[in-house]
């Protein structure tokens, strides 16, 4: 089971991705959990992106959970949802 700040973060990395620090204490969870993963660009900057199963469990929580605003998180926007 995820904490809140884990799902906060999760939620955070599907938004905006190039806003998470690496170093951010939920991250090692979701990591752990294949949920997000760790990209290193060009220049070595490493960067967090969400996974396929993150991906998933994001739009799972938007169906749990619709009028909660997690509709149109960064390019996971359902289209049928207004």
């Amino acid at each position: 089971m995820l904490t809140p700040h884990e799902i906060a973060t999760l939620i955070l990395v599907a938004n905006a991705p190039g806003e998470v620090e690496v170093d951010r204490p939920d991250l090692h969870s979701l990591l752990e959990r294949d949920l997000v993963e760790v990209d290193r660009s060009s220049s070595g900057r490493r960067q967090i992106r969400m996974s396929a199963v993150g991906e998933q469990l994001v739009m799972r929580l938007h169906t749990a959970l619709p009028s909660a605003g997690l509709c149109e998180i960064g390019g996971l926007h359902d289209a049928r949802v207004q």
